[in-house]
């Protein structure tokens, strides 16, 4: 990220004439040594890039970003450029998280080029790039000549569903048991991690409801998850709480269901994944 370009689009914004300096001071002064073979050489300093572990950088990129998002919706504006069919009605044709971004057209080479052009807008403007390896082309129902021209003139490589973007399957279909794997393996792991801790039951519950609750809390809020991987997971809750363990034959003590009543009602106040489910799909409604 060039820091010319950071510093033109907070004026853009609007930012007080001091503060950009300030925040300029931050982005341009620090300095870094290399320890190599027991001895420290001489400080070098940056030119250009945010730092990462800086608690600005995110901000910082983010209102870089913008610009990115500006031009975007221009090149929606042109004549020749066609968005997806299903994202036609709302003029969509990018969204980002950081730097993650996806981009969406009909598939026809003028509308893919068009998208290109503005990413290269942006290059020239900022500094940033894209980086072809980690990118995908998906396309559905497309000419199979069409697409191998568009995957050449891009140097993209050709993608298949599902994909992951921000740590979730992306797929065309409804999710599946293997699309939930990631999920379940991820619960597992934590699990497996405390089983060594002798832990009171107070503090398994507590551990439930504030870590492993709270990575199936990031999946329920997108997807409706299938039965089965409900109940992989209320098991794997209802092992660990009981005997500390992922998978054990001990008989719990008390039923699911009124472990999951609230405190006041005789339970324990831990969060049904069920219903919890059902409650985060239901904002969409």
């Amino acid at each position: 990220m060039e820091w010319e370009f950071v510093k033109e689009m907070m004026k853009a914004l609007g930012f007080p004439s001091k503060f950009i300096a300030w925040i300029m001071q931050c982005i341009t002064t620090p300095q870094y040594s290399i320890k190599l073979n027991g001895g420290v050489y001489e400080s070098i300093k940056r030119r250009r890039e945010l730092r990462q572990g800086d608690p600005v950088s995110p901000l910082l990129f983010v209102i870089c970003m913008e610009y990115l998002s500006r031009i975007l919706k221009r090149v929606g504006e042109f004549p020749g450029f066609e968005f997806h069919a299903k994202c036609r009605s709302i003029g969509l044709n990018h969204m980002y998280f950081a730097d993650d971004m996806l981009l969406f057209c009909k598939g026809n080479y003028q509308s893919v080029m068009l998208l290109l052009r503005g990413m290269e807008t942006f290059t020239n403007a900022s500094g940033l790039q894209a980086n072809a390896g980690k990118s995908n082309i998906f396309s559905a129902n497309m000419d199979p000549q069409s697409l191998e021209d568009i995957c050449a003139a891009t140097e993209y490589q050709r993608g298949n569903l599902p994909f992951r973007y921000l740590g979730v399957p992306v797929s065309a279909k409804r999710i599946n048991i293997v699309d939930c794997e990631i999920l379940i393996d991820k619960l597992s792991a934590r699990v497996k991690a405390w089983s060594s801790r002798s832990l009171s039951y107070a503090g398994k519950v507590q551990l439930i409801n504030s870590v492993i609750l709270h990575i199936h809390s990031y999946w329920s809020s997108m997807f409706i998850l299938p039965k089965k991987v409900m109940k992989r997971l209320t098991a794997i809750c209802r092992n660990f709480l009981w005997d500390g363990k992922e998978e054990t034959r001990k008989v719990p003590l008390i039923a699911w269901d009124l472990v999951c009543k609230p405190k006041n009602m005789g339970g324990l106040g831990v969060i049904n994944c069920i219903v919890w489910n059902e409650a985060a799909v239901a904002k969409y409604v």
